[in-house]
């Protein structure tokens, strides 16, 4: 064993020492991370909500015609 060993062991950095380059790296993975959850969030909102949307047509037409029936009688 060589005596003189420990010599040759790197020094540790002190805490204090911040690498940019990884947390601008971090930023952007978390901000991509945050953005594939948005974006399955609202695809699924809308692949539900397109019978609600049926639906809210239908009931709009309905009503239009209730209004239309109602105008019809009034004038009569």
């Amino acid at each position: 064993m060589d005596k003189n060993r420990w010599y040759n062991i790197p020094k540790k950095e002190p805490l204090t020492m911040i690498n940019y380059g990884d947390i601008i790296f971090q930023t952007f993975l978390f901000i991509i991370v945050i953005a594939v959850i948005l974006a399955i969030v609202v695809i699924i909102k809308n692949v539900t909500n397109k019978n609600g949307y049926k639906q809210s047509k239908a009931i709009e037409h309905k009503l239009d015609r209730i209004i239309d029936l109602l105008e019809k009688d009034k004038q009569n």
